[in-house]
């Protein structure tokens, strides 16, 4: 039996979620969608996806607090993160390691490329 992975992709910009979420299902993945901070905070404890994508910007909660936040929770702690923002700053980018995020990809980026970096730090490529 294959096990499908479940991807949560976190951003508010909905053309964004559901064109990247439309990939994603497309190459064989199970996505789910949270359009702010909080909802995908609660969506990554209940449902404890095997990766998620994370905007920065977004309301309430932006994506280097629900980064922290999830990095604390003993029960999704160790859920990869790949951080997708349209914020390219060296500060940036230094926030969301310090943060423990697994990886920084700026928008507008390559689906390909996307994938790719994906599959890295999926549990079926450890």
């Amino acid at each position: 039996m294959t096990v499908v992975e479940k991807i949560l992709i976190i951003d508010d910009d909905p053309v964004l979620s559901e064109t990247t979420g439309d990939a994603l299902e497309m190459n064989g993945y199970q996505v789910l969608r949270a359009f702010n901070g909080e909802a995908g905070l609660a969506l990554a404890e209940k449902e404890r996806p095997d990766l998620i994508l994370l905007d920065v910007t977004m309301p309430d909660l932006d994506g280097f607090q629900v980064c922290g936040l999830i990095r604390i929770n003993p029960d999704i702690m160790k859920t990869p993160i790949i951080m997708i923002t349209g914020r390219d700053t060296g500060p940036d980018v230094e926030t969301a390691m310090e943060r423990k995020a697994n990886w920084y990809i700026t928008k507008p980026y390559d689906m390909n490329y996307l994938l790719k970096q994906i599959k890295k730090f999926l549990p079926s490529a450890q």
